[in-house]
């Protein structure tokens, strides 16, 4: 299968990558969530999946496919690449964590030289580190006590099931 290159992205347009007949195989939304298409040999649509693959760090696997083409043309593992280098380059997980702010936000975690997803899902969370300006992890935890009393990672929580229940990244406090 051949890919042709994105088209439009934005703050609130949505990205899709097409197949060499046109398809649609992957739409990035502006929210951050992410579907795949794929389609038998009469060009009949044959499943759909959202949010699948999240791992337990919060890696969205479906983003940073779509977000990064390159990785999505060169066939190669997205996590495995993320953790060998994609985020020393600075790429992020997901739509919800950005590497570069939380590297420039935590000076302390950059001087370290370890990779901030790695930082936030192993501690990062529990010191009140947000993974973006776009989620806040103590608004959030706050606001779901049933998260907070689960005792788990709210990003990870909001970026696999939270944000398909309608929950807010910034708690129920704030919404976009």
């Amino acid at each position: 299968m051949y890919l042709l290159p994105k088209v439009s992205f934005g703050a609130v347009s949505t990205k899709y990558v097409y197949d060499a007949l046109g398809r649609v195989i992957g739409a990035l939304y502006p929210n951050g969530t992410s579907t795949f298409y794929t389609y038998d040999a009469t060009g009949n649509r044959t499943s759909k999946r959202s949010g699948a693959g999240i791992n337990s760090q919060g890696f969205d696997p479906d983003f940073y496919r779509i977000y990064y083409p390159d990785i999505l043309y060169a066939g190669v593992d997205p996590y495995v690449h993320f953790q060998n280098g994609g985020w020393s380059a600075r790429r992020r997980p997901s739509a919800y964590f950005d590497t570069n702010w939380y590297l420039d936000t935590y000076t302390d975690v950059a001087a370290t030289n370890v990779n901030p997803l790695d930082h936030y899902s192993n501690g990062g969370w529990r010191e009140g580190r947000n993974p973006s300006m776009y989620f806040n992890t103590n608004l959030y935890l706050q606001n779901y006590p049933d998260i907070a009393a689960a005792n788990v990672n709210p990003y990870w929580h909001f970026i696999s099931a939270g944000i398909y229940e309608g929950r807010s990244p910034f708690g129920a406090a704030l919404s976009f």
